[in-house]
């Protein structure tokens, strides 16, 4: 029904992603998923990009590591982290290579505002492009694996948007989009 696609030399056989959802694709829901859809790509809950470095200094100075992280027994799984500092957010996906993530998936759509708003994260880089394009771009640099976006259709009916969005993630290393069929404001 579907033809696989190749991803920078990622073969996905089946291209139906599973979304990625906070509070809801967590390890065990993905467990679940596996038994139901072995080949189907799977991605992470959102990430906080902060919370995975300040994890591992954790993790250095007492060999406690949390259990989201750890991916590599998980198949064809991309991790998806938040973020608006690009230096912070290429050292995220560092982490998610280092512990088994098949691609980075980098999240440009959250409308939560705690992420949009407060942290300048999320849907908030549907406002400022050349932020977005320069997260890419370091992610893009850190890591051998590929890099893709999930976005939305804007921001809200007067800035539909995407298009554009997709084009400088292109520019900047991305090699993949989604784009959630709803904008920021319709939540």
């Amino acid at each position: 029904m579907f033809k696989p696609i190749n991803i920078s030399g990622l073969c996905i056989q089946t291209p139906i992603f599973a979304a990625p959802l906070a509070g809801i694709t967590d390890r065990p829901f993905r467990t679940i998923m596996r038994k139901c859809a072995p080949d189907v790509p799977l991605l992470t809950e959102m990430i906080s990009s902060h919370s995975l470095l300040e994890n591992r200094k954790k993790t250095l100075k007492t060999n406690c590591n949390r259990n989201f992280d750890k991916l590599g027994a998980e198949g064809l799984i991309g991790a998806q982290i938040f973020g608006a500092i690009p230096n912070v957010m290429a050292e995220a996906a560092r982490i998610m290579e280092q512990n088994g993530a098949s691609w980075i998936d980098i999240n440009m759509g959250c409308p939560v505002p705690k992420v949009a708003t407060r942290a300048g994260a999320g849907a908030f880089l549907m406002r400022d492009h050349a932020l977005a394009g320069r997260i890419i771009e370091q992610v893009s640099r850190a890591v051998k694996i590929p890099v893709s976006i999930k976005t939305r259709l804007g921001w809200d009916e007067t800035h539909l948007d995407s298009a554009e969005l997709v084009r400088v993630a292109a520019e900047s290393g991305a090699q993949l989009a989604t784009i959630h069929g709803r904008t920021k404001a319709q939540g």
